[in-house]
Protein backbone atom coordinates (compact mmCIF):
# COMPACT_ATOMS: atom_id res chain seq x y z
CA UNK A 1 0.00 0.00 0.00
CA UNK A 2 3.01 2.16 0.50
CA UNK A 3 3.51 2.05 -3.36
CA UNK A 4 0.25 2.98 -3.77
CA UNK A 5 -0.13 5.86 -1.94
CA UNK A 6 3.36 7.18 -3.12
CA UNK A 7 2.56 6.88 -6.76
CA UNK A 8 -0.96 8.87 -5.45
CA UNK A 9 1.22 11.37 -3.58
CA UNK A 10 3.36 11.37 -6.73
CA UNK A 11 -0.31 12.37 -8.81
CA UNK A 12 -1.04 14.79 -6.70
CA UNK A 13 2.44 16.33 -6.87
CA UNK A 14 2.13 16.69 -10.47
CA UNK A 15 -1.66 17.89 -10.33
CA UNK A 16 -0.33 20.29 -8.26
CA UNK A 17 2.32 21.61 -10.36
CA UNK A 18 0.23 21.73 -13.88
CA UNK A 19 -2.04 23.47 -11.92
CA UNK A 20 1.12 26.12 -10.22
CA UNK A 21 2.11 26.41 -14.17
CA UNK A 22 -1.15 27.29 -15.29
CA UNK A 23 -1.39 30.20 -12.78
CA UNK A 24 2.09 31.51 -14.04
CA UNK A 25 1.58 31.48 -17.50
CA UNK A 26 -1.99 33.40 -16.57
CA UNK A 27 0.19 36.86 -16.66
CA UNK A 28 -2.29 39.27 -16.81
CA UNK A 29 -5.17 39.96 -14.28
CA UNK A 30 -8.61 40.48 -16.07
CA UNK A 31 -7.91 43.76 -14.93
CA UNK A 32 -5.40 44.83 -16.85
CA UNK A 33 -6.79 43.25 -19.77
CA UNK A 34 -9.58 45.35 -19.82
CA UNK A 35 -7.29 48.05 -19.79
CA UNK A 36 -5.45 47.46 -22.18
CA UNK A 37 -8.58 46.95 -24.51
CA UNK A 38 -10.00 49.97 -24.08
CA UNK A 39 -6.87 51.62 -23.99
CA UNK A 40 -6.62 50.50 -27.32
CA UNK A 41 -9.87 51.21 -28.50
CA UNK A 42 -9.54 54.91 -27.32
CA UNK A 43 -6.34 55.32 -29.28
CA UNK A 44 -7.98 53.90 -32.22
CA UNK A 45 -10.68 55.96 -32.05
CA UNK A 46 -8.36 59.31 -31.15
CA UNK A 47 -6.39 58.54 -34.29
CA UNK A 48 -9.44 57.73 -36.86
CA UNK A 49 -11.02 61.60 -35.70
CA UNK A 50 -7.53 62.76 -36.39
CA UNK A 51 -7.57 61.51 -39.74
CA UNK A 52 -10.90 62.89 -40.55
CA UNK A 53 -10.24 66.33 -39.06
CA UNK A 54 -7.19 66.82 -41.57
CA UNK A 55 -8.88 65.65 -44.39
CA UNK A 56 -11.51 68.10 -42.96
CA UNK A 57 -9.04 70.65 -42.84
CA UNK A 58 -6.82 70.08 -46.25
CA UNK A 59 -10.59 70.22 -48.27
CA UNK A 60 -11.53 73.61 -46.47
CA UNK A 61 -8.11 75.31 -46.96
CA UNK A 62 -8.41 74.11 -50.63
CA UNK A 63 -12.08 76.01 -51.18
CA UNK A 64 -10.39 78.92 -49.37
CA UNK A 65 -7.75 78.87 -51.82
CA UNK A 66 -9.86 77.83 -54.81
CA UNK A 67 -12.31 80.91 -54.11
CA UNK A 68 -9.43 83.05 -53.85
CA UNK A 69 -7.65 82.25 -57.07
CA UNK A 70 -10.33 82.49 -59.16
CA UNK A 71 -10.95 86.23 -57.40
CA UNK A 72 -7.31 86.83 -57.67
CA UNK A 73 -7.77 85.29 -61.50
CA UNK A 74 -10.85 87.64 -62.22
CA UNK A 75 -9.12 90.68 -60.42
CA UNK A 76 -5.86 90.22 -62.78
CA UNK A 77 -8.50 89.60 -66.63
CA UNK A 78 -9.86 92.90 -65.78
CA UNK A 79 -6.29 94.92 -64.96
CA UNK A 80 -5.00 93.59 -68.30
CA UNK A 81 -7.74 93.75 -70.00
CA UNK A 82 -8.04 97.84 -69.16
CA UNK A 83 -4.44 97.64 -69.83
CA UNK A 84 -4.86 96.16 -73.39
CA UNK A 85 -8.62 98.13 -73.62
CA UNK A 86 -6.75 101.67 -73.29
CA UNK A 87 -3.51 100.74 -75.80
CA UNK A 88 -5.92 99.88 -78.45
CA UNK A 89 -7.29 103.12 -77.83
CA UNK A 90 -4.03 104.86 -77.70
CA UNK A 91 -3.65 102.73 -80.91
CA UNK A 92 -6.74 104.05 -82.66
CA UNK A 93 -6.48 107.76 -81.30
CA UNK A 94 -2.74 108.08 -83.28
CA UNK A 95 -3.82 106.10 -86.47
CA UNK A 96 -6.50 108.62 -86.42
CA UNK A 97 -4.46 111.55 -85.65
CA UNK A 98 -2.18 110.35 -88.66
CA UNK A 99 -5.13 109.56 -91.40
CA UNK A 100 -6.79 113.33 -90.17
CA UNK A 101 -3.65 115.78 -89.10
CA UNK A 102 -6.52 118.44 -88.03
CA UNK A 103 -8.69 116.52 -86.59
CA UNK A 104 -8.20 118.90 -83.43
CA UNK A 105 -8.93 122.12 -85.17
CA UNK A 106 -11.61 123.76 -86.87
CA UNK A 107 -10.33 122.60 -89.99
CA UNK A 108 -11.48 119.12 -89.52
CA UNK A 109 -15.05 119.05 -91.58
CA UNK A 110 -12.94 120.25 -94.33
CA UNK A 111 -10.53 117.78 -93.83
CA UNK A 112 -12.43 114.94 -93.78
CA UNK A 113 -14.53 116.00 -96.84
CA UNK A 114 -11.55 116.61 -98.89
CA UNK A 115 -10.44 112.94 -98.01
CA UNK A 116 -13.75 111.77 -98.93
CA UNK A 117 -13.62 113.19 -102.08
CA UNK A 118 -10.19 111.87 -103.34
CA UNK A 119 -11.50 108.45 -102.69
CA UNK A 120 -14.65 108.62 -104.34
CA UNK A 121 -12.32 110.44 -107.30
CA UNK A 122 -10.05 107.23 -107.08
CA UNK A 123 -13.10 104.72 -106.90
CA UNK A 124 -14.53 106.26 -110.18
CA UNK A 125 -10.96 105.87 -111.93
Amino acid sequence: MNEKSTIHTHQEQVDKAYVTTEKVRNRFSLRKKLILIFGILIAAAGIIEIVFAVVIARKAVTEKIEAHLIDKANDTAEIINGRVTSLLQFVVITVYRRDFPYADSSRCKFFICRKIKLSRKRSSL
